[in-house]
């Protein structure tokens, strides 16, 4: 018989938001993806700047087809 080890368990959302509030993650971008952290860049002024207009366009899209909705999280 061949012993095969467990899948590594991945990260909780608990245990993710202990994570990045630790002192040593302070100022630090992170991502939980299926379990996994992923150290993020920082976003840059350029990035919110871009997600506006880029929201805005939609909104006036769909607006002008009177119909839909945009959300965004920036």
């Amino acid at each position: 018989m061949v012993a095969v080890a467990a899948p590594p368990k991945g990260m909780t959302a608990a245990e993710f938001y202990e994570f990045v509030h630790r002192p040593e993650n302070a100022g630090r971008w992170w991502e939980l993806d299926q379990g996994v952290v992923i150290e993020m860049p920082p976003p840059r002024p350029q990035h919110g700047t871009v997600c506006g207009w880029v929201a805005y366009h939609l909104w006036a899209f769909a607006i002008r087809r009177g119909r839909g909705r945009v959300t965004t999280n920036d």
